[in-house]
């Protein structure tokens, strides 16, 4: 498992920082190629499971 931290003074400010890199936290990780059907996988959760 791998494990990082964001440091932000709000759930916005992290979700910016995270950009594209939030889709590592998506379901399907392991079996999706394309990048962006992961970020748009996370977009479509709660921030709170991301974060």
């Amino acid at each position: 498992a791998t494990r990082w931290l964001v440091y932000a003074e709000h759930d916005d400010e992290a979700w910016e920082a995270l950009g594209s890199m939030r889709g590592l936290r998506a379901p399907g990780r392991l079996e999706a190629v394309d990048p962006m059907v992961l970020r748009q996988r996370a977009d479509a959760m709660d921030r709170s499971e991301i974060l």
